[in-house]
């Protein structure tokens, strides 16, 4: 593990080897993870190490976290472990103090990804009625092992109202509102050299669409095909599915027959029903 241990010939806990140091503090609780940076230099590089994490998830001591972002507060934490909600502190904002909408989050490792979204200002400081809104390509990052958030490279393309998922140490992001169309573009983050790069396109535009991971593999189900409209409002019943192996998506057709549905590749979103994904039989081979 490559830590910065400070002074040469310095020790992580004294009088005990590194390796059996390193097992003590990986069993450190989660929510007093933070605390450890604050001892030594070395234990500080310690907790900013990925390595570190790594161990954690080795001998089953990562203590999973369940994040909630309620509608003007901070993020909010909750370990199952020890049934107990934590505030985080206050993601880093715009330079105009405007409020952040349609992001995505994921989770990787001991990191909080909060990505895109759009920033809205209310315009009667300008003298006129209403909102005005742009799209993003920020990313925010909460590390749970220093309390601290910061920021990492941006997307490539500024999205909001977008899917993502992660695979590994790479994150995906598909679709989503542009700062003028609807997007089919997809990117992924490298977590660990903390740089995007554009991925195929999937076959369809979609907004407002949901991802996960499968088996290495990213499914984007569903979303909208009109920016956002009052009433009834034209969705997909397809899904996609990318193999980064391969570098290929394919279309997923109908996962539920309904006749206000958009057939084919202008079709609705799909139905989710107690966890279960409705599909049909054509996907033997994805």
């Amino acid at each position: 593990m490559e830590i910065n241990m400070g002074p040469q010939g310095a020790s992580l806990i004294p009088n005990l080897s590194d390796d059996v140091a390193l097992l003590c503090l990986s069993r450190v609780a989660r929510v007093e993870l933070p605390k450890l940076q604050f001892v030594c230099k070395a234990w500080r590089g310690l907790c900013e190490s990925k390595d570190f994490w790594d161990l954690r998830q080795k001998i089953a001591s990562t203590e999973a976290w369940i994040y909630v972002k309620p509608s003007d507060y901070p993020f909010r934490a909750f370990s199952p472990q020890l049934n107990k909600w934590f505030e985080l502190p206050q993601m880093l904002r715009s330079s105009n103090g405007s409020s952040l909408q349609g992001f995505a989050c994921v989770a990787v490792g001991a990191k909080l990804l909060v990505m895109g979204g759009i920033y809205q200002t209310n315009d009667n400081d300008k003298g006129t009625q209403g909102f005005s809104t742009v799209s993003s390509g920020d990313v925010h990052v909460y590390n749970a092992c220093t309390n601290r958030w910061s920021r990492a490279s941006s997307m490539k393309t500024p999205r909001s109202w977008f899917a993502a998922a992660v695979v590994g140490d790479f994150v995906y992001v598909a679709g989503g509102q542009g700062r003028d169309c609807f997007l089919n573009s997809v990117e992924v983050y490298d977590s660990t050299k903390d740089v995007w790069s554009y991925v195929p396109n999937m076959a369809c535009v979609r907004s407002s669409c949901s991802a996960f991971a499968v088996n290495g593999k990213v499914w984007v189900i569903g979303g909208e095909v009109v920016r956002n409209q009052y009433g009834e409002r034209p969705e997909r019943g397809s899904a996609e599915v990318y193999d980064p192996q391969l570098g290929i998506w394919k279309l997923i057709p109908e996962m539920w027959l309904d006749t206000k549905k958009m057939t084919g590749t202008e079709s609705r979103h799909c139905t989710l029903w107690k966890n279960a994904i409705c599909l049909p039989e054509q996907i033997d081979d994805v």
